[in-house]
């Protein structure tokens, strides 16, 4: 059998759950993710199905699933592998925009509610242990909530721990699991995860598939590359004037994290 290929990839996730055959896999999962009324998912519409990216080596495509619920709410899923310096920023910018692309000439505020569901495989919100967090509009004193309008839905696949069991982290197992056994017990409990893993199977021996999977994972390691280069450029620019600036060499390391040798050249 030819190697899987990561879920993880954001273009292999998009292959999985954003195509138009798929809509059930996609329904299964968001019902797992989501406190969403039964009947919302009725008549799921995929905005913006996966189909073959020309230019899927450009690292700027932003490869989410952009849904509609029966009654027009707004799902956007999105997978993630790396903490890019803006990405709160940006999920809540794609929220906004959400919203405002509701409002026609003369439309009152009837707006319908926008959902992110933000996938990482990295840890993301340090502040618990949560592998799922929800957040909304509330008051910080009290937790009275002001509005539902926005809701944007973390799920850190890191966190999850053995202990947990529930539909929501079968699929998120699914997403991170090459051992033949767990997937198969997966997909014994879920059907809907069953036809995911046998689709991952095609995906995976398709060469065509396999050609855009290495080019989406050239293009993010190469982002990755030149972010960590411009990160340490900045920290370096900063050591250089704390030591301009007489700075003890023992302090600049512990304030910026750099070594000895990362400052060869400023001492």
């Amino acid at each position: 059998m030819d190697k899987l290929l990561k879920r993880t990839n954001d273009l292999v996730f998009k292959m999985l759950f954003g195509a138009e055959q798929n809509i059930d896999i996609l329904e299964d999962f968001l019902k797992a993710a989501l406190q969403l009324s039964e009947d919302e998912y009725s008549h799921l519409q995929i905005i913006n199905p996966f189909s073959t990216i020309e230019k899927i080596d450009d690292k700027t495509v932003i490869l989410d699933i952009k849904v509609y619920t029966k009654s027009k709410h707004v799902i956007n899923v999105e997978m993630q592998v790396a903490d890019d310096m803006d990405l709160r920023e940006r999920i809540i910018f794609y929220s906004a925009r959400n919203l405002t692309e509701q409002m026609h000439r003369g439309d009152s505020y009837a707006l319908k509610k926008v959902v992110n569901i933000l996938i990482t495989d990295f840890v993301l919100i340090k502040e618990n242990d949560v592998f799922h967090n929800i957040y909304q509009l509330h008051d910080r004193y009290t937790g009275s909530t002001f509005s539902e309008l926005i809701e944007i839905n973390t799920l850190e696949i890191p966190k999850l721990k053995d202990c947990d069991d529930s539909n929501l982290t079968d699929w998120l197992k699914f997403l991170i699991t090459d051992d033949e056994e767990v997937l198969q017990m997966l997909g014994n409990k879920n059907e809907k995860i069953a036809k995911a893993k046998n689709q991952l199977y095609e995906i995976s021996k398709d060469e065509q598939a396999r050609m855009l999977y290495d080019a989406r994972e050239k293009a993010k390691w190469a982002e990755q590359s030149r972010l960590r280069g411009a990160k340490l450029e900045g920290i370096l620019e900063v050591a250089k004037n704390m030591l301009s600036s007489k700075y003890p060499v023992e302090d600049v390391i512990s304030l910026t994290g750099l070594t000895l040798d990362d400052m060869k050249g400023l001492v």
